[in-house]
């Protein structure tokens, strides 16, 4: 009797192996502010060839395509990803869709998104005028400013 041997054969297609989303100053994700979000694909048989989608709540972001690649390797598509409204964003990447490339459908990233208030600028500012040992007069300055504390300095007269 002979025996027969059985491979399994490498994927034709490729597979998204991962979503991760860029990290935020401050740790919070903000309404109305842009982040990077790079998905990454496993590459088939056939190579990493072929539409990489990103949805936000099943809503299309965009699609790109990613070409290229060998057998065993990756490849990575890289999104802007601007959410609009506050909540929980749900986001999900595929790829393939094809007869030779089945859909692959990552697992979901949830990110939550708040209002953010945007930060006070903060500095110092110099209006040229110097007063020291002299008197300064007929002189106006309109500074469009908020002061809430002075660090530094005194002002006596």
């Amino acid at each position: 009797m002979a025996a027969i041997a059985a491979f399994a054969a490498p994927a034709a297609n490729a597979d998204v192996t991962g979503v991760t989303v860029q990290t935020p100053n401050g740790g919070n994700y903000c309404a109305n502010q842009s982040y990077s979000v790079t998905v990454t694909v496993s590459t088939g048989l056939l190579g990493a060839t072929g539409p990489v989608s990103l949805l936000d709540n099943g809503n299309l972001v965009s699609t790109q395509n990613v070409t290229g690649g060998l057998l065993g390797g990756s490849q990575t598509a890289v999104f802007a990803w601007t959410p609009s409204s506050t909540g929980n964003h749900s986001l999900v990447a595929t790829q393939g869709g094809t007869l030779l490339s089945p859909t692959s459908t990552s697992q979901p990233v949830v990110e939550a998104v708040t209002t953010c208030i945007p930060p006070v600028a903060t500095g110092s500012f110099s209006t040229g005028l110097n007063g020291t040992g002299s008197t300064i007069t007929n002189n106006s300055l309109n500074i469009g400013a908020i002061i809430t504390s002075i660090t530094s300095g005194s002002a006596a007269r």
